[in-house]
Formats: structure tokens, C-alpha cells, sequence
């Protein structure tokens, strides 16, 4: 892989959101328990109904808690991170600015959002990112990032050690 020209890790969802969600999750959780302990209702919650919703609520704490987006520009690649990684080469590449944004206006909401703009890897608290535009296509992939301004200094300077 190389050294890294640019390194950069943000959560996807905010510390006291994550833990808010976890709390609701545990008091739905609690809920599902109760309904399978104590029979309510006509048709009681059958235990595999229980596992399933126990273990769904789980993976979506554990997604709360531990997902993040990983921005590297390494060589002649830049490689995003979250649940599964992609790799842009530089020769894919048509052109890359940096660009404000509202998550919510723009993009419809955090996370890694398909709207009218293209593509978006769009975390709370960020404000800027990398825009950047692939050959044969007409709209952008936006990276979210705290230092948009370092991350297009490396992009544009992809593959050439000291940039």
C-alpha cells in the first residue's frame, strides 16, 4: 500500500446520538422481552421472533457505536471506508473541488446517501468536503471531511510523496 499522503477517521453517527439510539433500542429490547416472558396478548411472541428481534436490535447498536468513515489517499488510489471500501484511481478521476454542503437539503440526511447530487459519505458535524467528479459521469461523489481543503491537497497531488 504505501505511506499515506492523507488519513482521516470521523464517526458516522455522534458519540451522544449513538448512545441515545442504544438506550432506545434497549427499552425496545425490554419491551420484546417482557411480551415473550409474560405471554401477552392472544397470540404470544413466539421465542425465534424473539431472537430475531434481539438480534437485529443488536447489529443496529453495534452500527451505532463502531461505524465510521475512513478517508485514505494513498500511491495512486483513494480508498473509503465504512462498511465496505472503495477505491477510486486517480485516472478515474475528471475533476475534484472542495465544496460546502447541507446534509439535510443536499444529501437528505447523514450517512452514505444517494440523492440528486450523486453520491454522498456524509457525516454530522462536517460542513465541507471533496466533491469529486469520475470520468463518465455526470454527478459528483462527496467525501465529507473536517479538513477538506488537506484532502484535495492530496487528491490532486496523488502519488507524488511529499504533496
Amino acid at each position: 500500500m504505501g505511506a499515506s499522503f492523507f488519513s482521516e477517521t470521523q464517526r458516522m453517527i455522534q458519540r451522544e446520538v449513538a448512545w441515545a439510539l442504544v438506550l432506545i433500542l434497549a427499552a425496545a429490547e425490554a419491551g420484546a422481552v417482557c411480551c415473550y416472558v409474560f405471554q401477552i396478548g392472544d397470540q404470544p411472541l413466539p421465542l425465534w421472533a424473539l431472537l430475531i428481534i434481539s438480534a437485529f436490535l443488536a447489529a443496529l447498536c453495534l452500527m451505532a457505536l463502531f461505524m465510521r468513515l475512513s478517508v485514505e489517499v494513498y500511491g495512486e488510489h483513494i480508498t473509503i471506508r465504512t462498511l465496505r471500501a472503495r477505491v477510486i484511481s486517480k485516472s478515474e478521476i475528471k475533476e475534484c473541488r472542495v465544496a460546502g454542503y447541507n446534509a439535510l437539503r443536499d444529501y437528505g440526511g447523514w450517512g452514505i446517501r444517494y440523492w440528486t447530487r450523486g453520491k454522498g459519505y456524509i457525516v454530522p458535524g462536517s460542513e465541507g468536503g471533496v466533491e469529486i467528479f469520475l470520468k463518465g459521469r455526470d454527478r459528483g461523489i462527496l467525501i465529507a471531511s473536517r479538513r477538506p481543503e488537506e484532502l484535495l491537497s492530496a487528491i490532486r497531488g496523488c502519488g507524488k510523496p511529499g504533496n
